[in-house]
């Protein structure tokens, strides 16, 4: 019976706020529970199914971005070692080099899992047009997208 009372009284409490002593002895009193299920069962299924999606999909986005800042950071450890290669492989700026080049594990783990969607942009155009090619016009094309990336952030272009 304590359960069922400690239930009830989060229910009251969720409503009422704390509640006084005659509330709290009323509690004490009520045999059936205080609340009433507000959902059916097709209710309760097709919510437990989209959370289910959204879990699937928010683990892995926060990969993604963790798996993303990780080598993000790797890189800025390597341009600050002399060897720019990955910071133009990955796209990004000088002062996001030395912004990321400060993050502790702990904060890679916190941004990735707060971000609310994935850290970076995904052409599927391009990259559709790109798998579809023949071998080697392919590989051109692949060679051809950090020349893209470039000139659409100096243009203002995303």
């Amino acid at each position: 019976m304590d359960d069922f009372t400690a239930l009830n009284r989060c229910i009251a409490e969720h409503w009422l706020g704390p509640l006084n002593a005659d509330q709290q002895a009323y509690l004490e009193y009520a045999t059936a529970c205080l609340g009433q299920i507000a959902y059916d069962a097709n209710d309760l299924a097709i919510t437990l199914q989209s959370a289910r999606q959204a879990r699937d999909n928010a683990l892995h986005v926060m990969e993604l971005n963790r798996r993303f800042l990780t080598i993000a950071r790797l890189a800025a450890m390597d341009v600050s070692a002399g060897n720019p290669e990955m910071l133009i492989r990955l796209g990004i700026t000088m002062e996001l080099v030395e912004w990321l080049g400060k993050l502790s594990d702990e904060d890679i783990a916190l941004l990735a899992l707060t971000l609310r969607g994935p850290i970076v942009r995904f052409s599927t155009t391009a990259f559709s047009r790109g798998a579809g090619m023949q071998s080697l016009a392919g590989q051109h094309h692949a060679t051809a997208l950090i020349m893209t990336r470039t000139s659409t952030k100096s243009s203002g272009r995303a």
